[in-house]
């Protein structure tokens, strides 16, 4: 093994002692500019509950809305809250494993109509 190394070492500077070495031109470096910083765009998710008996809960699961008027104005004010304040607004749909999918897909429809993000998880309550 010693001598494999002793060889290669060899050759290495055997290869070095030969080659022409030149000076080298400068590499020019891409130069870059600054542009002027734009302010990120804010998003505020709002998660919203679908129970099995097709209430939704809203406000950290504190209040239950039962019908889809109330849930309309609910998402139009909070909307219209999040946009005084210049807040892009997100919905977060939790379905329950055992509630209905029609009640959390009727919350999708209402979201892409108002152009608002939409997701949706199922959580399973033990």
């Amino acid at each position: 093994m010693i001598r494999l190394v002793d060889v290669v070492f060899i050759l290495l500077f055997g290869f070095i002692a030969i080659s022409k070495v030149e000076k080298m031109s400068q590499i020019e470096l891409p130069k870059s500019e600054t542009v002027a910083g734009r302010p990120l765009n804010q998003e505020t998710v709002v998660f919203i509950g679908v129970l099995p008996n097709g209430h939704y809960l809203v406000e950290n699961e504190t209040i239950e809305i039962k019908n889809e008027k109330d849930l309309n104005f609910y998402l139009v004010q909070k909307r219209q809250e999040l946009a005084a304040n210049e807040v892009l607004m997100r919905v977060r749909i939790r379905a329950n494993h055992d509630s209905a999918v029609k009640h959390a897909f009727m919350l999708v429809k209402k979201c892409q109509i108002m152009n608002i993000k939409v997701g949706i998880e199922v959580v399973k309550v033990s």
